[in-house]
């Protein structure tokens, strides 16, 4: 607050009170300063409001940066760990595919082998 600039359009009486001298402002000075004192301190008070709201605000816009941020790397992640399992899931299909090729080779190989032994037995009998 500067009292320097409202101060300078008042005054201010002279009283000499003992050896020193004293500036005195009559009561219509007073209130005038009391006013603009009051004013002044009502700016002062909303100008720290306003810089503790400014320095909050850029705090919260600061931290939901940081967790968009945050939330694009976990999106990413996460769509890292669904390409995997739609690789994964492939492979195993693939796997499962042969398996069930080897078991079904495996089923006709054993049925000519059946029929090979059950030929054989019956040429073998019938000689």
């Amino acid at each position: 607050m500067n009292c320097i600039v409202f101060s300078q359009a008042f005054t201010p009486i002279v009283q000499q009170i003992g050896d020193k001298q004293h500036f005195c402002f009559n009561t219509k000075q007073s209130k005038e300063f009391a006013k603009l004192l009051i004013r002044s301190t009502y700016n002062d008070s909303l100008i720290s409001r306003y810089t503790s709201e400014n320095i909050r605000l850029r705090f919260l816009a600061q931290n939901k940066e940081q967790t968009i941020l945050y939330q694009n790397v976990q999106l990413r992640n996460n769509r890292t760990i669904l390409a995997n399992t739609e690789v994964q899931k492939g492979l195993l299909q693939q796997k499962i595919e042969s398996k069930d090729q080897k078991i079904k080779r495996s089923r006709t190989h054993k049925i000519f082998l059946g029929a090979a032994l059950l030929l054989s037995t019956t040429l073998f009998i019938l000689k």
